[in-house]
């Protein structure tokens, strides 16, 4: 016998190995949570409103939000705001909506506005929307209809609200988005669309054709409605950054961009971060027009509202900006001070009775060309301006007039006091103006201790453009040996860091220190996409920055680079160095191509039956299941067609009459690389080829405790006695038409997916009784053997041959065991069905629709000849051909299903079809002599044990 294992799968579990390895780092790889909780000050009610079509959908409800003493108000249904609907997601509660509900109210309260935001919250019942996209029609009814129901309630105020604003949860998002496609021409009657952790671009697993085309229908490029969309980072494990970012959203924002947020959220957490729901509700109330109090009609400002309180927030109000192109209204009354050098710091005194301005001389020099500024417990909002001092005082001269530069600084990343920072070209502002000599910065008199970090530099000195380290290269790569003496900023631009796969480290380490105590921080600014990220390097906290992406670089901006800015602390002097991390490739490649593993393993286990089907076909008899994937499994012909039919139909004929392949959205989505089909692929031989010993080992030491299950469950369930139950389960094993009869009716009364689960249990016990024959009568065969040998030494070698004592179920074992692997990741597949249809149970005993009725019903209707008969049929002809079939379901299945799973249901549905019909139809042939008379005394064996 040939061994089991060869150089092919040695290499295949290596690289499965490595992928389990980047499979542990990816689960431990998140920041630690430090959202700060939202509040309740009052105990949160939940007041329910009557829906026109609750009687159609009685697991929905609608619900407003209040506490506290205003709950009286909101049950005599009045409302006098502006209505904001909130959507849950998948698996998500309408209380989830409480924390932006509760700081929206208390933001009205405390800031006493002549308007306030009625929230609404829809329970959609918990459903899994994101795993069954059946759900989502119904769900999209409901939510259409309550929009209408909720403007019902403003219909007799003074100034009835014509518009309601949508907050979507994961899910949520894209019913509300849909929508607003839906809405057409009236998309005016929702004016903000606010997604938290959305997967606009697609759900993460598309496992029915439902919210495929759920998707599909989305249309919102006509739409006036502005499109937010905040996702929460790498501490989301469960929607990925890159599927949140859509074209057709005005914003597409990460959480660690938000000002004075800059934390990373999990997929829940996002709706209770205090500091990202703050910056929220910011932003919705700068959102209304104070004459009408209600959300502005004007599209710009909303972007312009959201722009500044998501990405670039100034510290100045909105709606004050365009007043800082108008010349202020500044006192020069106060202490004039013009430091000397180009790189200090001061500490502006505490409890001073006059203000401070600190004058920076513009020079025509070239160390003298940018400036960079960043103020530490500054509250002085009108803080940088740019002047000619042209009026004497005493030994100096001073501005009269000034020029805002306050509009040109943002708040910046900070772990610990407010800092606010400012770079200018300050050879710029003197070509602009020959007239201004100084930029001044203001400080008004405050009882914290303010610092001002002054560094002016040649832009050139402080831009370093970094070669990226190879993938394989362990040593750390230093960029800059020591920083100039109190410098603060300093930028790294990495051209070569364009995809989300690749993965550094980042060094920022302290070598000279003034004080004890310091922060740095390095800042990851993407230009293609609002996804900064921030590292705080602060006293004993030494540990790397992670480099990455949570998008690549699309082709549009191919000419711009990803930048680390440094803001360093002045009184340390520091150096910089990068060093791949392998690792962390490893946990980008498991963090964003798990799901495309599914499709992978399903081919690699119909490339090995369709080797078993060739073994049968030329030589009567199943190979052994190892034996097929080391054989038929290595991936020269397989990727090589399905990479190059891909291509052909990726152009533009083909995609508009057919589906788009996978791997063409992949592309799109900036996922695809040269590598990552074979990577995939011969990751997948390694899984197939573990789960076939996974299944050996669980045939032998889990039989007895299935069938003990087995007899418990049924004995509670048809309300039968232990006894009585094994005798049903003896009936069953002899009668497996009635199982098979069973599951059809379970399929057209219930739902195919529980029909395919009980299915999997049974095939499963099944495949313990075929083995239990089979490791019999391989013992007692080599018994024989061994006693012929010791009977007759010098016996032809012919009476040893394997083949012609073949134990007789081997064939029935073999086939079946990957026949079973087939139908348990169809049962995998289909699993949020039978989710769906118990969480439901109490509403309706069927699921309707039900994406998984016809795998389920065919495969069902398959099992009464597979289980009853003797399977495979050796004297049958044209099983090279079936297996040719095979192949090409595999290709297919890898050329449109990596993304869309929900297409495996066809090709492993037709692929268990095929076979079941081949052994059915198909004609006999002529066969050896030696192999037909063996065949039916095997089968007879078989018969006769089960009987």
């Amino acid at each position: 016998m040939s061994p089991l294992i060869n150089g092919f799968i040695i290499f295949s579990l290596t690289v499965t190995l490595l992928y389990f390895v980047g499979l542990l780092t990816f689960v431990n790889d998140h920041e630690e949570n430090k959202c700060e909780m939202t509040y309740m000050f009052e105990y949160p009610q939940f007041v329910r409103i009557s829906n026109k079509i609750d009687d159609k959908y009685p697991r929905y409800g609608l619900y407003a939000y209040s506490e506290g003493r205003l709950t009286e108000k909101t049950r005599n249904m009045f409302f006098d705001g502006i209505p904001v609907l909130f959507i849950p997601g998948n698996a998500g509660s309408h209380r989830q909506g409480r924390s932006l509900a509760s700081v929206a109210l208390r933001k009205a309260l405390n800031s006493r506005t002549p308007f306030h935001f009625d929230y609404f919250l829809i329970d959609l019942n918990n459903e899994l929307s994101g795993l069954n996209g059946a759900l989502l029609a119904d769900q999209l009814e409901y939510v259409n209809n309550s929009i209408y129901t909720v403007l019902d309630l403003y219909q007799n105020r003074k100034n009835p609200a014509k518009s309601v604003v949508l907050v979507g949860h994961s899910m949520g998002g894209i019913i509300a988005k849909r929508l607003v496609s839906n809405l057409g021409e009236n998309s005016d009657l929702v004016p903000i669309v606010l997604g938290l952790a959305t997967p606009h671009r697609r759900p993460p697993l598309q496992l029915d054709s439902f919210s495929y085309d759920f998707y599909k229908n989305i249309d919102t490029k006509n739409s006036s409605t502005t499109f937010v969309s905040i996702t929460g980072g790498y501490n989301d494990f469960l929607v990925p950054s890159f599927l949140t970012n859509h074209p057709d959203s005005i914003l597409n924002v990460v959480s660690t961009q938000i000002p004075r947020s800059w934390l990373p959220a999990d997929h829940v957490c996002i709706l209770w971060c205090k500091q990202s729901i703050l910056a929220i509700n910011r932003a919705l109330v700068d959102s209304v027009d104070p004459k009408t109090k209600q959300i502005s009609s004007d599209q710009t400002l909303r972007y312009r509202v959201f722009h500044h309180h998501l990405i670039h927030h100034s510290g100045i109000n909105i709606r004050l900006l365009d007043s800082y192109s108008l010349s202020p209204n500044i006192k020069n009354q106060g202490e004039w001070i013009e430091p000397f050098g180009r790189q200090y710091s001061v500490q502006v005194p505490r409890l001073s009775s006059s203000p401070h301005f600190y004058m920076i001389r513009l020079l025509n020099q070239p160390q003298h060309q940018t400036l960079t500024v960043v103020a530490l417990n500054l509250e002085t909002v009108d803080w940088a301006f740019v002047c000619g001092a042209h009026i004497p005082r005493g030994n100096s001269r001073i501005c009269e007039e000034f020029t805002h530069l306050t509009h040109l600084s943002e708040i910046s990343p900070s772990s610990n006091y407010k800092r606010r920072s400012l770079t200018v070209d300050m050879h710029e502002l003197m070509k602009n103006n020959t007239v201004w000599t100084h930029i001044v910065l203001r400080v008004l008199p405050t009882d914290e201790q303010v610092i001002l970090n002054v560094d002016v530099y040649n832009t050139g000195d402080r831009k370093t453009l970094v070669n990226l380290p190879n993938l394989l290269s362990f040593k750390r790569q230093t960029i800059i040996e020591q920083t100039h003496e109190k410098a603060i900023h300093y930028e790294l631009v990495l051209p070569n860091l364009y995809h989300l796969m690749q993965s550094y480290q980042l060094y920022v380490e302290s070598i000279q220190c003034v004080n004890q105590f310091r922060h740095a921080t390095a800042s990851l600014i993407v230009p293609w996409g609002h996804q900064n990220q921030h590292k705080f390097f602060i006293d004993g906290d030494n540990k790397p920055m992670n480099v990455r992406l949570y998008s690549s670089r699309p082709q549009w901006a191919s000419n711009q680079s990803a930048v680390i800015q440094l803001r360093l602390d002045p009184t340390c002097r520091y150096k910089i160095s990068i060093q791949s991390s392998f690792i962390g490739v490893l946990s980008q490649l498991a963090r964003f191509y798990s799901p495309l593993l599914i499709v992978n393993v399903a081919a690699v286990i119909l490339v090995a039956l369709n080797t078993q089907l060739k073994s049968l076909g030329q030589e009567n008899d199943c190979c052994l299941f190892f034996t097929a994937v080391k054989e038929g499994a290595k991936p020269y012909y397989i990727l090589t067609s399905v990479k190059l039919i891909s291509r052909f139909l990726s152009f533009k004929p083909f995609v508009t009459y057919l589906a788009a392949p996978d791997w063409l959205i992949m592309s799109e989505e900036g996922t695809d690389f040269f590598l990552l089909p074979l990577l995939l692929y011969i990751c997948s031989v390694g899984i197939v080829w573990l789960l076939g010993i996974f299944l050996s080992v669980s045939l032998v030491v889990c039989e007895t405790t299935v069938h003990k299950f087995t007899l418990k469950f049924l004995a509670k369930t048809v309300s039968f006695t232990v006894s009585w139950s094994d005798y049903l389960m003896s009936a069953l094993h002899k009668l497996p038409c009635i199982v098979a009869t069973f599951l059809i009716c379970l399929c057209v009364t219930t739902t195919g997916s529980l029909a395919l689960c009980v299915g999997m249990v049974f095939y499963f016990m099944r495949l313990t009784q075929l083995s239990q024959d089979y490791i019999e009568e391989l013992v007692w065969y080599y018994v024989k053997k061994i006693g012929k040998k010791l009977k007759k030494p010098n016996k032809d070698k012919d009476n040893n041959s394997i083949n012609s004592g073949e134990t007789p179920a081997h064939n029935a074992i073999f086939f079946h065991a990957t026949l079973f692997l087939l139908w348990s990741i169809l049962t995998v597949i289909n699993v949020p069905s039978v989710l769906t249809w118990a969480h439901n149970f109490k509403f309706s005993t069927a699921l309707k629709p039900d994406p998984a009725f016809y795998p389920g019903l065919v495969l069902s209707i398959c099992a009464l000849p597979l289980w009853q008969l003797d399977v495979p049929k050796i004297e049958r002809r044209g099983y090279v051909e079936l297996g040719k079939l095979i192949i090409v379901l595999a290709v297919a299945s890898l050329i449109y299903a990596p993304i869309s799973l929900f297409r495996l249901n066809f090709t492993l549905t037709s692929a268990i079809a095929f076979v079941t019909l081949h052994q059915l139809v198909a004609p006999n042939r002529e066969i050896p002599e030696t192999s037909r008379t063996e065949q039916p005394i095997s089968y007879e064996t078989i018969k006769a044990k089960l009987e």
